[in-house]
């Protein structure tokens, strides 16, 4: 078992409600490790209908 500091930028879906992305985040998380800590360090919204909002996530992982 070993810790890791992960810094990772998600694109997350625009039917998410605000009310469901801590959960979002962790099953994002969970693919990689075990979420130990995590804090999300900054959101960017879209300028145009084009783009995805992206939210940077950094997290302390335990992986197995």
């Amino acid at each position: 078992m070993r810790v890791k500091l992960v810094e990772i930028n998600l694109n997350f879906p625009r039917d998410l409600t605000i009310l469901d992305l801590r959960s979002w985040v962790v099953s994002q998380l969970n693919k990689q490790g075990e979420p130990l800590r995590w804090a999300i360090t900054s959101i960017q919204l879209p300028i145009a209908n084009d783009f995805d909002r992206q939210v940077k996530v950094e997290a302390i992982l335990i992986i197995h």
